[in-house]
């Protein structure tokens, strides 16, 4: 299995260990794996929000990722249907909806409708 599944891209004027520099912009890169926070290495999506924040879809719930920290959201935490996100879309009033399981390969289990604003289902 691979250690580091996602990585997150911004623009800065810092240059940190792992920087790609280009004519005009520094793009840094920073590698985040459990050790950092997320609750699992297998990431299966990652989206930004209308707001800004990364959220991280994984084999153990919900992720946000703010770009200094993480918080992670689960059926026992949250109320999620399942801990197993596949993918999740933004809707106009900035809910969240989950996916749980993979609808073409027969295992799929539901949808999480989330609120960030509330961190609940």
């Amino acid at each position: 299995m691979v250690s580091c599944l996602f990585a997150i891209c911004s623009f800065s004027q810092n240059v940190p260990i792992n920087t790609l520099q280009t004519e005009t912009h520094i793009i840094n890169i920073r590698h985040l794996t459990i050790e950092n926070g997320l609750s699992h290495n297998q990431v299966r999506d990652v989206f930004r929000d209308s707001r800004g924040i990364f959220w991280i879809a994984t084999n153990n719930g919900l992720n946000r990722f703010d770009g200094t920290g993480f918080q992670y959201f689960t059926n026992e935490r949250a109320g999620l249907l399942k801990n197993e996100i596949e993918t999740m879309e933004e809707d106009a009033d900035g809910l969240l909806w989950l996916m749980h399981g993979r609808p073409f390969y027969l295992t799929f289990r539901g949808f999480t409708l989330f609120d960030p604003m509330e961190q609940r289902q």
